[in-house]
């Protein structure tokens, strides 16, 4: 009996020595691979795009803030030093404070870095009512920034400029 309760003495000493030891001397296996780029500073966002369009790369290729009732927006948001865990979300809401989407999702970092480009998309099947709305923006549950944009009967006037006119005269030959 002295023997087993000598073992059992011995064994939560060495628990207890391992357990109490300062986190820097302790060897954690987290699972994970050590090739995993990690952050030196903390997360944060480098750029918001709000627009009309995006490219492949997820961001805004068309920026505005003027959108006509029928038109769908894009907000990209760039990130740097984002963690797996790392989280963008976006509120939606018109003038009158009524929300109009809000969601969030995981940032995907590009391979090897911690940059992101985070992408969201609003539709109003019943097209936008004319007015001014904003989108806020948040990092981590921590707010980082909002863009103001307005949605009017006509739209985004400078787009007809960007379109290519075409002829619309028969041509002689």
């Amino acid at each position: 009996m002295t023997t087993r309760i000598a073992q059992l003495s011995f064994a939560a000493l060495a628990v207890l020595s391992v357990a109490c030891g300062r986190p820097d001397e302790r060897d954690v296996d987290t699972g994970e691979e050590s090739e995993a780029v990690t952050p030196s500073a903390p997360a944060r966002v480098s750029n918001i795009e709000l627009g009309s369009a995006v490219g492949a790369n997820l961001r805004v290729s068309e920026a505005t803030t003027t959108f006509g009732p029928q038109d769908t927006m894009f907000l990209s948001v760039m990130t740097s030093n984002a963690t797996e865990d790392s989280r963008v979300s976006a509120r939606w809401t018109a003038e009158d404070g009524s929300v109009i989407d809000s969601s969030g999702q995981g940032v995907a970092r590009d391979a090897g870095t911690t940059a992101a480009v985070t992408q969201f998309r609003v539709v109003s099947e019943d097209g936008w009512k004319p007015g001014k709305y904003t989108v806020d923006i948040w990092l981590n549950d921590a707010p980082v920034g909002t863009r103001e944009f307005e949605v009017t009967a006509q739209g985004d006037r400078s787009k007809a400029s960007r379109t290519p006119a075409r002829d619309t005269q028969p041509q002689d030959n």
